[in-house]
């Protein structure tokens, strides 16, 4: 039975059950068929879609919110058994995510609870009331899609959010949301090839609304099996989700005429364009555009629709292997000028202090150096085997030939490789990528990321040129405050960062390591902190195990934490010494979660060294940078031993022992 025949007899219950079956079945259906079209956005990756569409920055959540207004949803999963949920070429029904867990047995995944209102639910609930449409992204794991979706992450269109409503699943609430596609003139892409849509948006009779007796608020009946108040507000009304005075069961047949119903807003159209438009050209000429925020965020490929991560320094280049299609944007470089601070400009003096001690982290002591003819502030931390230097760079430091300054035109200049890496572990779909640009030169060195190496010698003047002058530098600062522990560097890691990148909290601990890492900073300034891992700050793991080393000054509970410790080493069993370890976290109330205070922000301007020396700096210590500028890069020495990384990685590391043309300006001041 077609729908004009429904209408003409004014549809009878069996009636709109046999459509609601027929609905249900395009969702159901196990064998999806390919769809009619071609999607107008789609992604291969997550971070692809999150940092190209701003409308959809929400890179693991189903929902992207932003002061309270929902922008659109992305559904790639099932919301578990029983969800009832349903999607077509015109309406989607859905269950707010969250508070599910597996089933001990068989790793379904159940509720446990009532389902809160979530800040996601509210935002729906505003974009209903102030008929602020969404777009709804369908990923190819939605067992829901009335079709076979093309690619991992694909923009469906611009949907209303007509309804938003509580149940209950498996006895406990649930949030459901309705959404209508706005635009109905046009057959919608992901429509099912050689399948009838039994009920076209809007050819149904208008859906039952009732008043409840109890509550005196109103609900649309929703499912065939009946008519219940859906009102579960500060005062959860009696009768809510009772059928004939009780709970039903979850088998339950959605009503077509809540499903098919078309929905009358004043505002009905597309906010705007699905696919935004990539930065102008022009822009880009204009000082600093070059390298904004605006100009690494990911573009939509003008060929083939594809969202694209700015992974290349100079362009974009779509990752699509069928198309591979490049956008470039010439960044006009940035004068030194464009480096200097009004409040402390650089001179040929000491520069001025502006790193931080933090006064209540006991045991970290500092004193101040002359090195290079420059300001040099020395950490040394008690306990803790190294130091820490940074040697504050001034004009004439910076000017010599080979210098900061020529480094700085150098690099804008001239391309060394740099590109964002993808990281060794991920946690959202299709890996993700750093939140800075990289190449690596000399040894290969796999931090959070695979970069691939070049030889030294291959490589620009610069890389050879700064791997000189901190090879120079850091022999002169072991030599005098961590004597024996330089090694001559045979790797550089030079990083970029464009405005709003930055690198966080981690360690340069890895294996193969040497003990000497020295740093030189160039371009606009950045804020470098330095605290304690939080299993040594709190003395225990984030699973409540005792950590089995000295606390350090400026731990948590220092004191008692010292004196257990030293008890602990009198313990010769190891049997013995495991069962007191055990003890020891609940006896001494040891926390397992928070982040210990930085010990010490170091500012860190153009031309700026900083060495860390010492095994135990890394092993205990972590330290984050933060450019405050549009451009920064930061070139890294290191020495790896190449038996630390395979044979098969190493390149000829054989260099002359020079001084890269860089000379010592010593200052009589």
């Amino acid at each position: 039975m077609d729908t004009d025949e429904v209408l003409s007899r004014n549809g009878s219950l069996q009636d709109y059950a046999l459509i609601s079956e027929r609905l249900q079945q395009i969702t159901n259906a196990k064998a999806k068929p390919d769809p009619v079209g071609e999607p107008p956005v789609w992604a291969q990756r997550r971070q692809a879609m999150c940092e190209t569409l701003l409308y959809a920055r929400n890179y693991q959540s189903c929902a992207y919110t932003l002061n309270g207004i929902s922008h659109s949803c992305t559904f790639d999963l099932a919301s578990g058994p029983r969800a009832r949920e349903f999607m077509d070429a015109d309406v989607i029904i859905a269950t707010a995510g969250g508070g599910l867990t597996k089933e001990k047995f068989d790793d379904a995944m159940t509720r446990e609870h009532d389902q809160p209102v979530t800040g996601v639910i509210q935002a729906l609930r505003n974009n209903t009331q102030f008929e602020n449409a969404v777009v709804i992204i369908c990923g190819e794991r939605n067992v829901n899609s009335p079709s076979k979706m093309p690619h991992p992450y694909n923009v469906l269109g611009w949907f209303k959010p007509t309804h938003v409503w509580s149940e209950k699943i498996g006895g406990k609430r649930v949030f459901r949301f309705r959404f209508e596609r706005i635009v109905v003139e046009d057959v919608s892409w992901w429509a099912p090839q050689g399948v009838t849509n039994p009920a076209p948006l809007g050819s149904l009779p208008t859906p039952i609304v009732r008043t409840c007796s109890e509550c005196q608020r109103s609900s649309p009946q929703i499912y065939l099996q009946g008519w219940m108040c859906l009102n579960d507000g500060n005062e959860i009304c009696q009768n809510f989700w009772l059928l004939n005075g009780q709970e039903p069961n979850d088998n339950l047949n959605f009503d077509p005429r809540f499903l098919k119903q078309k929905t009358h807003w004043e505002t009905d159209g597309e906010p705007h364009s699905l696919a935004p438009s990539p930065m102008p050209v022009e822009l880009g000429r204009i000082q600093g555009q070059g390298v904004s925020w605006e100009a690494w965020r990911g573009i939509v490929c003008p060929h083939c629709g594809s969202c694209n991560s700015r992974e290349h320094w100079l362009a974009w280049v779509c990752s699509n292997p069928n198309c591979g299609a490049k956008y470039t944007i010439p960044a006009t470089p940035l004068p030194l000028a464009a480096l200097q601070d009004l409040q402390h400009p650089i001179s040929d003096g000491f520069a001025f202090n502006r790193d931080l001690l933090n006064h209540s982290f006991d045991g970290m002591q500092h004193r101040v150096q002359n090195i290079e003819g420059c300001r040099t502030n020395v950490f040394t931390i008690p306990g803790a085997k190294g130091c820490i230097v940074h040697i504050l760079a001034n004009k004439s430091m910076n000017a010599v030939p080979g210098g900061a300054d020529y480094m700085w035109d150098r690099l804008q200049n001239v391309d060394i490789g740099l590109r964002r890496r993808l990281m060794k572990s991920a946690i959202i779909r299709g890996g993700f990528l750093t939140n800075h640009f990289a190449a690596n030169f000399g040894v290969q060195y796999n931090y959070v990321a695979m970069v691939d190496s070049k030889p030294i010698e291959d490589a620009d003047p610069v890389i050879s040129t700064a791997r000189s002058l901190m090879d120079r530098i850091s022999k002169r600062v072991t030599s005098e405050f961590a004597p024996g522990m330089h090694v001559e560097f045979n790797e550089v890691l030079a990083l970029g960062y464009f405005e709003k990148q930055m690198i966080k909290y981690h360690d340069d601990g890895e294996t193969g390591l040497g003990p000497v890492i020295a740093t030189l900073s160039i371009g606009q300034p950045a804020i470098m902190t330095l605290r304690m891992k939080a299993k040594y700050y709190n003395g225990s793991s984030k699973n409540g195990c005792y950590v089995d080393a000295a606390p350090l000054p400026g731990c948590r509970d220092h004191a008692i934490r010292k004196e257990a410790h030293e008890q602990l080493n009198t313990i010769p069993d190891p049997a013995q010494r495991r069962a007191r370890m055990a003890e020891l976290p609940k006896e001494l109330k040891l926390k397992k979660t928070g982040v210990a205070p930085d010990a010490v922000s170091m500012h860190l301007a153009h031309g700026d060294i900083v060495i860390m020396a010492g095994e135990e700096i890394q092993k205990y210590f972590e330290h984050q940078v933060k450019p405050t500028g549009n451009l920064r890069f930061a070139l890294t020495c290191r020495y790896i031993d190449p038996a630390s990384v395979g044979l098969a990685s190493v390149h000829d590391h054989a260099h002359d022992h020079d001084d890269g043309g860089v000379e010592s300006v010593e200052n009589d001041g």
